[in-house]
């Protein structure tokens, strides 16, 4: 993993620089460079049905985090991943959906970040405040350093960030 953030960064700036000589309006470097920038999704798992959700990355700032309908009804999802955190950390998450709610949980064995409804387990180390709410922020207080996964549900769409 590591290795690919160094090539990604190496490809950004190669980019970057070829696109400094260009004279012309072309974009291609430029939609080359955020898709490589992207983070990838994870797999939400229920029964029997998968579905691709987004990943967001929080970056220790003001982080908005992406969201879908992944299955055309009237749930959105996302995924924060939070990596790094110390005991004492506060995440505040807001929203300007009428409602939603967040949850830490454990990844799927085996992978970075996939949900599975029927074995989620939910990580010791962190609690979470007001984590389904229409009035007021939700807060997770990390108590013991890690990292961890927090799936985002919104009942409409509208956009949740995410501060430290």
């Amino acid at each position: 993993m590591r290795k690919l953030k160094i090539y990604v960064f190496a490809l950004t700036i190669i980019i970057l620089a070829n696109c400094a000589k260009e004279d012309n309006d072309d974009d291609q470097n430029l939609l080359l460079l955020l898709f490589l920038t992207q983070s990838s999704g994870c797999n939400l798992v229920a029964g029997s049905a998968t579905f691709s959700i987004p990943k967001t990355v929080f970056t220790g700032t003001n982080t908005e985090i992406r969201t879908t309908n992944p299955a055309g009804g009237p749930s959105y999802y996302g995924v924060l991943q939070a990596k790094g955190l110390r005991a004492g950390d506060v995440l505040r998450f807001t929203t300007t959906a009428s409602t939603f709610s967040v949850g830490p949980y454990s990844a799927k064995s085996g992978t970075d970040c996939d949900i599975e409804f029927t074995a989620t387990t939910t990580p010791t180390g962190v609690t979470v405040s007001n984590s389904s709410s229409s009035a007021g922020p939700t807060t997770a207080t990390i108590t013991t350093a890690g990292d961890y996964n927090f799936l985002i549900l919104k009942g409409v769409s509208g956009e949740v960030s995410v501060t430290k």
